[in-house]
């Protein structure tokens, strides 16, 4: 199986066209990688009805509308995956225990990929979503000169937002970031 990525401009434009070699193949072990993200994102998928009902019902709670949570995930040798908040600050908190407990750990998920301990990302793809297509509005009516800060991405965000994206292409997350990008080097270039 293969998959084929469509990184958008800028910075990302050097991964376009990239061509996935199936997960665990030793030619490029990234690539590996990245074929198991995209697993890892799938199987956080089919929780996200639940997933956003625990995000929604603590932003009520607590009043904080974070829509995105780093996890760690362990696999096991069986394919059981544990779930853990990757954030020391956020552990034993509500989070761990009304989104990453009850949205995740109580499934007992089995996710077919090498095992070992990935970090990934839990979304609120309902409040995420809102915030992207208000950043994408503001792009699109805001003046050169009052862009935003350009995003800068190292390899493992790279891997992370490609395989996101990949999963849940309605975000078009890569698309907001290449725009960020590319409204921040036009103001750059004006400035001059």
């Amino acid at each position: 199986m293969s998959y084929l990525i469509n990184l958008g401009k800028g910075n990302l434009s050097i991964y376009k066209k990239l061509r996935l070699i199936p997960i665990g193949d030793p030619v490029n072990p990234d690539v590996g990688y990245m074929g198991r993200l995209i697993v890892l994102y799938t199987v956080l998928k089919t929780q996200q009805p639940t997933t956003n009902q625990f995000f929604n019902e603590l932003s009520k709670k607590t009043g904080d509308a974070r829509t995105v949570l780093p996890i760690n995930i362990v696999i096991n040798r069986n394919g059981t995956a544990s779930f853990s908040i990757a954030d020391s600050n956020l552990r034993e908190t509500l989070f761990e225990t009304d989104i990453v407990d009850k949205a995740l750990n109580s499934k007992q998920l089995k996710i077919d990929v090498t095992p070992g301990e990935y970090q990934a990302y839990l979304l609120w793809t309902e409040g995420l979503n809102m915030t992207l297509k208000a950043s994408r509005l503001m792009l699109d009516t805001t003046d050169m000169e009052c862009a935003e800060s350009p995003v800068n991405i190292n390899a493992e965000e790279l891997m992370q937002i490609s395989a996101i994206d990949e999963v849940y292409p309605e975000l078009n997350l890569v698309t907001t970031i290449s725009k960020i990008n590319d409204t921040n080097r036009n103001a750059k270039s004006l400035v001059k």
